[in-house]
């Protein structure tokens, strides 16, 4: 789905290696630019931005799964199934997603207890900007962002990210569940053995066709 925790979920460091190199990143940035680079992370706040789009994209994911589960439930009932047939699926169903919603709201307090957003993002965005921008650059940025239409900008930035990923999500989510019930259509088909297949009679005569006489 389409979100703003893949971007935080791929700056995560992936090992201690990726976590020191990121620590001992400013090592090499002088004083006068690393107090720029500071002030314009302070500024734009990644961090915090980071973690507000998270707790969307959190929500988001609950309610996607609900209505993912309902969708794959729904095409497991066969048509005319019996009334002890459909209360059947419908358990089966409230247990995966009660199952699933739980590993879901397990991994959401894990990564909020052993990931610190802010910290992590100020720091990865202060190497980033060191790549991309010289002093005269960040000094640019740092005017504009104290500007007045720099400072509305970092105000509605997150509700423009967030606004932009739900109408994304809207808009693929019926594709998704289209997609989910596809493959659950497919996989059903797998299984299914086909009918078999009765030969012709040998006293039958095709179309057009004159029957020998003995």
């Amino acid at each position: 789905f389409a979100n703003s925790s893949n971007t935080v979920l791929a700056a995560t460091p992936q090992d201690a290696g990726d976590s020191a190199a990121l620590s001992t990143s400013t090592v090499d940035i002088s004083p006068a630019k690393l107090a720029l680079l500071k002030e314009l992370c302070d500024l734009l706040a990644p961090g915090k931005n980071a973690e507000e789009s998270l707790n969307v994209t959190f929500a988001q994911q609950e309610k996607q799964m609900t209505a993912i589960f309902n969708a794959m439930a729904g095409a497991r009932v066969p048509a005319g199934a019996s009334a002890e047939e459909v209360q059947k699926a419908k358990e089966v169903k409230e247990a995966l997603i009660s199952r699933q919603m739980k590993i879901l709201k397990r991994t959401q307090q894990l990564f909020r207890e052993k990931i610190d957003l802010n910290s992590l993002c100020n720091t990865i965005y202060v190497s980033i900007y060191n790549k991309h921008f010289d002093d005269k650059q960040l000094k640019d940025l740092i005017t504009f962002y104290k500007s007045p239409t720099g400072t509305h900008f970092r105000e509605v930035q997150t509700a423009i990210v967030d606004e932009a990923m739900a109408m994304t999500n809207r808009d693929i989510q019926s594709k998704i569940i289209a997609i989910s019930k596809q493959v659950e259509a497919e996989l059903r088909a797998e299984v299914t053995p086909a009918a078999p297949v009765t030969p012709p009679s040998a006293d039958k005569v095709a179309p057009g066709q004159v029957k020998d006489k003995k």
